[in-house]
């Protein structure tokens, strides 16, 4: 429309009902573009079409998307708003269609571009259909861009709840522009006899200097009968102005949501990961945080097992500014017994990522969940942090591998502490091995330590030692007789391919004692050092003791290097534990040295 006049954008057509199979799609509703400053009015996309009835819309019966809208003249302070969505197809036996996805509102003048509405999933005996895509809105004029939330999904009391839409992206591409992105939350998953994943929350971009609200993830539904559904993750950030004066963070990931057991290998119930965090200039002075992961749904069930948490937002910084990953979430409670379940498994921690001059600070991996009569869950593995500027004098610092709970049936394991490596100049630091948890000493089993992190460092005028991270130490138990019982966590690796320092491998961690049968000792890390330092293994985790049996000693770590044969050393051997039943625990092994070219 290039005049002042009003625009009546046309509705997608609605979907035929299928007698048979699924019901026809809408169709998706009108455009509109307004190119006059002087229209009065705000350009609003056309409605998509309703899908029509069908007994199973297994890929079919989709509603129609809303109608794009556009400000086209920078002197416009109209607003462009996309159209809403229809509604998904119903169905009479298996699953509902997924409702449509809202229109994009673009707006180059000084007025908001308002994503549109999204349509709801339609019903269904089986599954209930997604909830629709929140609209876009992108803002290239001054004004602010606002994403629509995704669609909740629908309840299913005799299936599956509904999914929840995806939040819909708010982008600013104006360097000048001093507004605000609000991208779309996502829908929350429906309740069902198994509950629906929440939805992805929307991505927040902006170029300009205005501030952001970074968007949640969508709750998991409830589940009546199996498992909850899993929550969504946390919208990522991103910011692409070094003047802008607020820092990324990426939002927080959707609480998995309440099962009767939310234990599978789709893993039910599970805590939605944080959002990532950018930053893009190289001059920017502040800092990516990665959003939190959410906590793992609770499980209410006889012999249940809580969900697992979720994993802390990456964040990746090309500033000066830190690089911080994000927190992990918590595992969910369960109702273990004799019988079975426990402790939901704490989420990973999350990953840092530096590629300007700032540190690398990765967050450690959640502690497991207690187990109370069942087995204790598992602790979440530590974020990676990685600097990868060669003219960085900044540090990475990996996550500490969360510890396994304490369970009477059984102790969650421990887990492996994050990478850490480093291109510039600075220290490297990998995390720690999470400890294992411990169980009843009349029953159960220790749960294993986690493995120490590699450590690797890449620049030949970096003075510092390179070690690798310490293995976990095992739980206590009644019997580790099952060999992946009670083992202590190894050493992590470490390398030097370019440097002058030392590289030392990791300690490994002991096995966990027990009533019976000790679990055995972890191996040390492997040292190996391509530049002119020495290379030390690490030692081997001595072996738990037992009333009958002790646990053997771990491996000695090997060590490999240049300037071999006088600057490797082999770690030291773990011992065996003490125990009177035959045949004795043994030592263990000796390490190797070794020429590198």
């Amino acid at each position: 429309m290039n005049g002042t006049g009003a625009l009546n954008p046309g509705s997608g057509g609605a979907g035929g009902t299928g007698s048979v199979g699924g019901g026809g799609s809408g169709g998706q509703g009108g455009s509109v573009a307004i190119n006059n400053a002087g229209n009065p009015n705000d350009a609003v996309g056309g409605a998509g079409g309703a899908a029509g009835t069908g007994v199973n819309n297994f890929g079919t019966g989709y509603g129609g998307n809303g109608g794009d809208a556009n400000i086209n003249s920078a002197a416009s302070t109209r607003k462009a708003i996309g159209g809403t969505g229809g509604t998904g197809s119903n169905a009479t036996v298996g699953n509902g269609g997924i409702g449509g996805g809202g229109g994009t509102g673009t707006n180059n003048g000084s007025g908001d571009a308002i994503g549109g509405a999204p349509g709801a999933g339609g019903a269904g005996p089986t599954n209930a259909g997604a909830g629709g895509t929140g609209g876009d809105a992108i803002a290239n004029g001054t004004g602010n861009a606002i994403g629509h939330d995704g669609a909740k999904g629908i309840d299913n009391p005799g299936g599956t709840g509904g999914p929840g839409g995806h939040g819909g992206d708010a982008r600013i591409f104006n360097p000048a522009s001093t507004a605000t992105a609000t991208p779309g939350n996502g829908g929350a998953g429906g309740n069902g006899e198994s509950g629906g994943s929440g939805g992805s929350g929307g991505f927040a971009f902006t170029a300009g200097t205005g501030n952001y609200t970074a968007a949640t993830g969508g709750a998991g539904g409830t589940g009546s009968l199996f498992g909850g559904g899993g929550g969504g993750q946390g919208g990522g950030v991103q910011i692409d102005n070094a003047a802008n004066p607020n820092d990324a963070i990426g939002g927080t990931g959707g609480a998995g949501g309440t099962g009767i057991d939310n234990f599978g290998v789709i893993q039910p119930g599970h805590g939605g990961g944080g959002g990532d965090a950018y930053i893009s200039k190289a001059a920017s002075t502040h800092k990516a945080i990665g959003g939190a992961g959410a906590a793992g749904g609770n499980a209410t069930g006889t012999s249940s097992t809580g969900g697992i948490g979720g994993t802390g937002g990456t964040a990746t910084n090309n500033g000066s500014g830190d690089a911080i990953g994000g927190t992990a979430g918590a595992g969910g409670t369960g109702n273990g017994d004799i019988g079975g379940g426990g402790g939901g498994g704490g989420g990973q921690g999350g990953s840092a990522w530096a590629n300007g001059t700032g540190n690398a600070i990765a967050k450690a991996g959640a502690n497991g969940a207690a187990g109370g009569g069942g087995v204790g869950g598992n602790g979440g593995t530590g974020g990676d942090a990685r600097v990868l500027n060669p003219a960085s004098s900044a540090n990475a610092t990996a996550g500490n591998g969360g510890a396994g709970a304490d369970g009477a049936q059984g102790g969650g394991s421990g887990a492996s502490g994050g990478f850490a490596r480093n291109d510039g100049i600075g220290m490297a630091t990998p995390g720690n091995g999470g400890a294992g948890g411990n169980s009843s000493p009349t029953g159960g089993y220790g749960g294993s330590g986690g493995d120490g992190g590699d450590v690797q460092i890449n620049n030949a005028s970096n003075l510092n030692n390179a070690v690798g991270g310490q293995g976990g130490a095992a739980g206590s138990g009644y019997n580790d007789v099952v060999v992946i019982h009670g083992i202590g966590g190894g050493g992590g690796d470490a390398t030097i391919n370019a440097g002058t320092g030392n590289a030392v491998g990791g300690d490994a961690g002991r096995g966990g004692d027990a009533q019976l049968y000790a679990g055995g000792g972890g191996s040390g890390g492997t040292a190996r050092n391509y530049g002119s330092g020495t290379a030390t293994g690490g030692d081997g985790g001595d072996g738990g003791d037992g009333g009958y049996k002790g646990g053997s000693g771990g491996n000695a770590g090997s060590a490999f290097a240049v300037s071999f044969p006088g600057g490797t050393v082999a770690g030291a051997v773990g011992l065996a534990g003490a125990g009177s039943g035959p045949p004795p625990p043994v030592n263990g092994n000796p390490g190797t040295t070794g020429s590198l070219p």
